[in-house]
């Protein structure tokens, strides 16, 4: 028994490393592996660099590699590893001819093993595929962690078997030999007996040494000549009684393990025969109260998360069971901080650290008597909760969302955060919890992708809408290859001369495979697979070399507005970039416009810096879609910035919302008031128009001025529209 728990609990903590560009991948091995209880995802890396420094940071056991990743790739990651700190690690390819010879160069540099990740999560992916792929993660995984428990453990077992039989070895042998054994006994805190059987079937201990009887306050001697009945009771009697006649029937190394009052004690029983007949009982048993609370911290500690203190995912499967079993409904509530990445990127995984704890203590306030709250991975945490209905499990949603966004302060920066929760409700037949973790997160990716800061209750339909995601990533990488990409350019009006006074670079995505993708689609996808880092600079470079022609076929001089992700934004090698095109195409930095988005600020000194530093160049920067997001009016006159734009669903809204109308209107006048050039985004109507006209808005852009055009159709419109063909008044 104790051997197989503690090989149980050694499987349990097999730290796992998973490293993957994509967030949404990353996400997906890390369920498949934590499916094996053997298996713990300590971190995740997003990069060969990245990875190169959490194996430092976490000691993995096993780390599954992807092979294509921006920054380092995992082929070059993996030959550093294996130079300077080798661990195991399993690389994760596309089933591919190219997939397969960069995993066999893989092998050939010291991989454990390689495995197609369409075999995972491929449309025809099958359970057979991942118990294939957990069972080589097995194979691949060194044995460092709590074998020296185990080799302990069993140690102690055999010095038990040892000293036992050393014991009927010095039958009738001299005291001295006796002696000795007696000296051993001490040292192990133990107790040697000697059991006896009277006429009546009484036993009773003939003989007793060693000093574990010191732990009640009497000397060993106190036991000689009493029956086990004098003794003990109860349950404690019964048990140890089924042990005595196990040992007289004659059945040899009879080993136990027993609590009494608080102490543990592992013991082992010997029969002495004379002519086949059993005339006594040789018994050691040792104190391993001590062993067993260390065993209890280490199996509390590979339970729970070290950070926090509270439960991990491990545990979540038995926890679900048990609510099941109750027969009442219960929800499951997947909880993942928006931008978690961009805080630790910004202000460094200590920060990041603590941020976590105060937002764990946070949500230990809405896990009352009947929820239980867990930490999932590095900014998930998982809320059960029961006795519930839908609606209740999103009105709890919507209240810890409300209490994630108030604004912390740690080592004197202020951190805005928002989450995206994810919500499953148990179905009725109770047959199907197994499957509520997977779908509360999917709805959680779901919530995410709508922009984050919101709860989403799952619908079968999002199924679809995952796989879509997936393949949508796969030929993201693809696209960039391929140059799949274009940029279209929507004109920015002054009504005040009716004349065209800058462009709005937007990119488009035709796929040969899906037809035109919408930004809104593949954005985000590629804000967490990393790729918008190759695609922003696509689009920078390209927006760049096209004004440039435009300017030196002496067609037109206008900014050229391109929108900047917020990874893009904190990236330190940002402005030698941005630099480095200038000077590749040759275009005049004030003809170049960065627009950031107004949620990007929330960190407001990181933000200052950053836009200085952009500033320095010699660009304009825009905030886009403002008023939508978290930066403070107090520091905006602070920011080096040259535009604001209205954010169109305020446009929008003017008519029927007269909230709307007076945010658009205070916008103008606090635009006006500190200097700045303001853009008002989608006018769609005569009406918008006047209105922002008639509050001093003059610069606008929307469908009502023009749909964003391909850029061959760009100089016509312009020269066009200045020379008076603005059909639109």
């Amino acid at each position: 028994m104790p051997d197989q728990s503690i090989h149980e609990m050694k499987g349990s903590r097999k730290r796992v490393l998973v490293v993957d560009d994509s967030a949404v991948m990353r996400t997906l091995i890390q369920s498949i592996l934590e499916q094996d209880p053997q298996f713990l995802v300590v971190g995740t890396a997003s990069n060969g660099q990245e990875a190169i420094e959490r194996i430092a940071e976490l000691l993995p056991d096993l780390v599954t590699m992807d092979v294509e990743m921006p920054v380092m790739d995992g082929v070059s990651a993996l030959q550093y590893i294996m130079a300077e700190n080798p661990v195991p690690v399993i690389v994760l390819s596309t089933h591919t001819e190219e997939g397969t010879a960069i995993a066999f160069e893989a092998l050939a540099l010291g991989a454990a093993d390689f495995f197609h990740k369409d075999k995972l999560f491929g449309e025809s992916a099958e359970r057979q595929s991942v118990e294939e792929f957990l069972m080589r993660c097995k194979a691949a995984l060194g044995t460092r962690l709590f074998w020296r428990l185990r080799e302990r453990w069993d140690g102690i077992g055999r010095t038990l078997r040892q000293m036992i039989g050393f014991m009927v070895d010095c039958y009738n042998k001299e005291a001295s030999v006796t002696a000795s054994l007696n000296r051993a006994i001490d040292k192990l805190s133990g107790l040697a007996i000697t059991l006896k059987r009277d006429e009546a079937g009484n036993y009773y201990y003939a003989a007793c040494s060693g000093s574990f009887t010191n732990r009640f306050g009497f000397l060993d001697s106190y036991l000689v000549g009493k029956r086990t009945d004098d003794l003990f009771t109860g349950d404690f009697l019964e048990r140890l009684l089924e042990l005595y006649r196990r040992a007289w029937s004659g059945e040899e190394y009879v080993s136990y393990e027993l609590e009494w009052r608080g102490i543990a004690v592992q013991g082992i029983l010997q029969p002495v025969k004379q002519d086949g007949r059993v005339v006594e009982v040789y018994g050691i048993l040792i104190d391993l109260t001590e062993q067993k609370r260390l065993k209890d911290q280490v199996e509390y500690i590979s339970n729970h998360d070290s950070l926090t203190g509270l439960p991990d995912r491990r545990q979540m499967p038995g926890a679900m069971e048990e609510l099941a079993a109750l027969g009442s409904p219960f929800a499951v509530l997947c909880i993942n901080l928006d931008q978690f990445k961009l805080v630790t990127d910004t202000f460094g995984h200590e920060v990041g650290d603590r941020l976590l704890i105060l937002v764990a203590r946070r949500l230990k306030s809405f896990a009352r008597e009947q929820s239980v709250l867990f930490r999932a991975g590095n900014d998930e945490f998982i809320l059960l909760t029961l006795d519930t209905t839908i609606e209740a499990a999103e009105h709890l949603g919507t209240q810890i969302l409300r209490s994630l966004r108030h604004p912390v302060r740690i080592d004197g920066h202020e951190i805005h955060m928002s989450s995206s929760i994810g919500i499953c409700l148990c179905p009725d037949d109770l047959q199907q919890h197994e499957n509520l973790l997977r779908y509360a997160h999917i709805a959680m990716t779901k919530a995410k992708e709508g922009g984050g800061n919101r709860c989403q209750s799952f619908e079968p339909s999002f199924h679809e809408q995952i796989q879509r995601r997936i393949t949508i990533e796969h030929n993201l990488r693809k696209a960039i290859e391929r140059k799949e990409f274009v940029l279209h350019y929507q004109p920015q009006i002054d009504t005040r001369t009716n004349r065209v006074i800058g462009l709005e670079s937007l990119i488009r995505w035709e796929s040969p495979e899906f037809g035109r993708i919408s930004p809104a689609e593949f954005i985000p996808v590629a804000e967490e697979s990393e790729l918008i880092y190759l695609i922003g600079e696509w689009a920078l470079r390209e927006a760049c070399h096209q004004n440039a022609r435009w300017q030196e076929e002496g067609r037109f001089h206008v900014p050229i507005a391109v929108n900047l992700s917020s990874r893009q934004f904190y990236d330190q090698k940002l402005k030698e970039g941005i630099e480095a095109i200038l000077t590749e195409t040759g275009m005049d930095p004030q003809y170049l416009v960065l627009e950031i988005t107004e949620s990007m600020t929330m960190h407001v000194q990181k933000a200052l810096s950053a836009l200085r530093s952009l500033k320095s160049l010699g660009v304009h920067v825009a905030m886009d879609d403002f008023g939508t997001g978290y930066s403070s009016l107090a520091y905006l006159k602070e920011f080096p910035i040259d535009k604001l734009k209205i954010d169109q669903s305020f446009v929008k809204g003017i008519r029927h919302h007269p909230a709307n109308a007076s945010i658009v209107s205070a916008i103008i006048s606090m635009a006006a008031s500190l200097n700045l050039e303001i853009i008002a985004e989608g006018v769609e109507t005569m009406e918008q128009l006047v209105f922002l006209g008639g509050q001093g808005c003059g610069v606008m852009q929307g469908y009502w001025f023009s749909h964003p055009l391909e850029a061959n159709r760009v100089p016509d419109f312009i020269a066009k529209f200045n020379a008076g063909g603005n059909e639109w008044l």
